[in-house]
């Protein structure tokens, strides 16, 4: 069974999303990942908040990160990518059964 990492976000909107990530069998530091996450997430967040830039690009922008990524990693290129793709989409599949709350505010 694979180890899960947890992870919550409110959007903009004040939407929270809990997410439960299946962790790869290759991860060694589950807290590293989380504060990883934190970090690439909040980069973005700023980014947005200062200049207006489409959801396309930032996926655009994320997926070239990996690739770079993965090829800045020492290895067989093929096993490299491989385990990309099957990272993305473990955590697309994860991201599939998160559970979004809407938060509703105001006066009765």
């Amino acid at each position: 069974m694979a180890k899960k990492l947890p992870y919550s976000v409110i959007t903009d909107t004040l939407k929270h999303i809990d997410f439960s990530f299946d962790l790869s069998s290759n991860t060694t530091n589950p807290l590293a990942v989380h504060q990883l996450l934190n970090e690439i997430l909040s980069s973005i967040s700023k980014e947005t908040k200062l200049r207006n830039i489409s959801n396309g690009d930032i996926i655009q922008a994320i997926s070239m990160a990996m690739a770079v990524r993965v090829k800045m990693t020492y290895g067989d290129d093929e096993i490299k990518e491989s385990i990309a793709l099957n990272c993305i989409k473990s955590a697309l599949s994860c991201s599939k059964g998160a559970v979004e709350k809407e938060e509703f505010s105001g006066t009765s």
